[in-house]
């Protein structure tokens, strides 16, 4: 079994950035695209553009 790790970041830890990524593209799939989640992304905590 995984353990869980909790971690406090300023949106520069990468694996942060990784996970943010994941989720933003997931969001996107399910509501058929960025561009209907267009409204939304102003409110983004970072760009979406890879980060490594």
């Amino acid at each position: 079994m995984s353990n869980l790790e909790f971690r406090w970041t300023n949106g520069t830890d990468t694996a942060f950035q990784k996970l943010y990524l994941i989720t933003e593209e997931y969001y996107s799939n399910l509501v058929g695209g960025v561009e209907n989640r267009k409204s939304f992304i102003p409110y983004n905590i970072l760009p979406l553009q890879p980060f490594w």
